[in-house]
């Protein structure tokens, strides 16, 4: 189903189907890659995040259904949240 389509499709419990990524919430995602592990039994998708509000595509409002990020995405949203909350004359901005 997601490599007809080009999106994000997956298996949902409480719908008990196929469910596509942001058919109801406008936050789908473009499908580029999907990789298999090594015995077989799990998928991974690469994919773009698509809409509206690119910061919360998760019904928890974060970027992933894997929590909060950590790396280079924590980095960046330390780096935007000092940027825009820097008081007047400061050398950040």
């Amino acid at each position: 189903a997601a490599l007809q389509c080009g999106r994000g499709v997956y298996y949902s419990r409480s719908r008990n189907g196929l469910w596509r990524k942001g058919d109801t919430s406008g936050h789908f995602q473009t499908l580029h890659r999907i990789d298999v592990d090594c015995d077989g039994d799990a998928l991974r998708f690469t994919v773009t995040q698509r809409g509206d509000d690119v910061v919360t595509f998760c019904h928890l409002h974060t970027l992933t259904c894997w929590g909060e990020p950590g790396g280079i995405r924590r980095l960046e949203g330390t780096l935007r949240s000092r940027l825009s909350d820097a008081p007047a004359g400061s050398y950040t901005k």
